[in-house]
């Protein structure tokens, strides 16, 4: 859970944004602030990773305080402002909004209220992680109504590396579902399976998602919104191709961690063909298969993903490989989907 400081001025607005808050998965309101001075207090007397506040309760000099403030304590902040003003913003880690809509409180909207502020939170989490690449230069970003991921955070992503297990085919069932046709990513799946059941596999979750999901061939090249998965019993690797292209082979190489196909085997192929520019997602699963691989494309800048306990089946691989420092998120499953559109830079058909 992220702490979070709600700052305004007015006690009702407050109100309504906690009530956001306590709506969201990933999110806990414990402090608010209605002045610059009691923010200075709050954010001085423990460890919070958000600020929630309305640039209009400072003062002209009080905002330049306000971002070094943040800056000092490495607090990442998602500001609005009053409609018409500048968004603009000396914190490093911020994103600016003008006055959102959901200050004027429609209690039926709740949900959908936090689902958005929950995508918000995620691309000020992605701002952080990039902001420790590329030399270690700050990243901060604005958005208007039409916001899609912001341009300071976008990335040449290339595809999404799924590594799966016990209780894999009811997530990914869940997971195809959410992302739904025209992602604009391919995604290639390891997942830990008996001989001879992955076309059994495969056939349910065509049938079930409604996207073209394909037992993968030696030489496929991988289109967007498409799935590839490993064959039972042969690893699932990439080979570069002629312009910056790739494509898929398999072998029968020895097994890693006990495994055939093997998720470390997928990652760590991806991160030397593809480098950072790919996506790793661990799900639900026994043993530690994928903890390499992800801290690797994570240490090479890419994005990786694992599943939060709650969710999970089995929290076996998607904990070791947090705890192998390879998760820049833990999401629920139910996140996932949201997390890897914004990423891939493509929006939601329907949203």
């Amino acid at each position: 859970m992220t702490n979070t400081i709600i700052a305004d001025s007015s006690a009702v607005v407050r109100s309504v944004i906690k009530q956001i808050l306590l709506k969201t998965v990933q999110l806990r309101p414990v402090a608010e602030a209605s002045s610059f001075r009691e923010l200075q207090a709050v954010v001085r007397s423990g460890d919070f990773g958000l600020l929630i506040a309305d640039t209009g309760m400072f003062g002209p000099g009080e905002l330049p305080q306000m971002e070094k403030l943040c800056n000092d304590a490495t607090l990442p902040a998602l500001l609005y402002h009053p409609r018409g003003s500048m968004g603009r913003t000396g914190i490093k880690v911020a994103m600016s909004f003008e006055k959102p809509e959901f200050i004027k409180f429609s209690s039926g909207r709740m949900d959908s209220y936090a689902a958005e502020l929950e995508q918000i939170v995620g691309e000020i989490r992605q701002a952080m992680l990039f902001s420790k690449h590329a030399g270690g230069a700050g990243c901060s970003a604005a958005a208007g109504a039409g916001r899609g991921a912001p341009e300071a955070l976008r990335h040449n992503f290339r595809a999404v590396f799924v590594g799966v297990s016990t209780g894999g085919p009811c997530a990914l069932a869940e997971l195809f579902k959410s992302l739904g046709p025209g992602f604009p990513l391919p995604l290639l799946v390891t997942q830990h399976i008996d001989s001879f059941f992955d076309r059994n596999l495969i056939s349910w979750l065509c049938t079930e998602t409604g996207i073209p999901v394909h037992l993968a061939q030696d030489g496929d090249l991988p289109a967007a919104g498409h799935v590839y998965f490993a064959p039972s019993d042969e690893h699932l690797t990439l080979e570069a191709g002629m312009g910056g292209g790739f494509c898929i082979r398999l072998n029968h190489e020895p097994a890693v961690n006990f495994l055939r196909p093997s998720v470390d085997k997928m990652l760590e192929s991806a991160a030397a063909v593809l480098g950072g520019d790919c996506i790793a997602v661990i799900l639900t699963g026994m043993g530690a298969d994928g903890a390499k691989g992800c801290r690797r494309i994570k240490e090479l800048g890419g994005y990786t993903i694992t599943q939060d306990e709650a969710s999970c089946t089995i929290y076996g691989m998607p904990k070791a490989a947090f705890e192998a420092g390879g998760s820049c998120e833990v999401l629920p499953l139910g996140a996932i989907a949201g997390r890897l559109w914004a990423l891939g830079g493509g929006r939601r058909n329907g949203g």
